[in-house]
């Protein structure tokens, strides 16, 4: 089994955040802004893939080098 890990993603459950909140967590990541959806889903449909086929046990982080 293989799993995809993102950290802060664009999207409707983090509407409720203050531009403020936005702003503190963006720049803690090293591409200063959180990822978007698609990103996720490019990561998670490589896994799905014949490209994957050999790959197992393994989590892949769609961070944006947020630490």
């Amino acid at each position: 089994m293989n799993a995809v890990a993102p950290d802060a993603v664009e999207t409707a459950m983090n509407q409720q955040w203050t531009d403020e909140e936005i702003k503190e967590i963006e720049e803690n990541i090293a591409l200063e802004r959180m990822a978007r959806p698609e990103e996720i889903a490019g990561a998670a449909a490589f896994l799905l893939s014949d490209q994957a086929d050999y790959i197992t046990r393994a989590t892949i982080p769609v961070n944006g080098g947020w630490y």
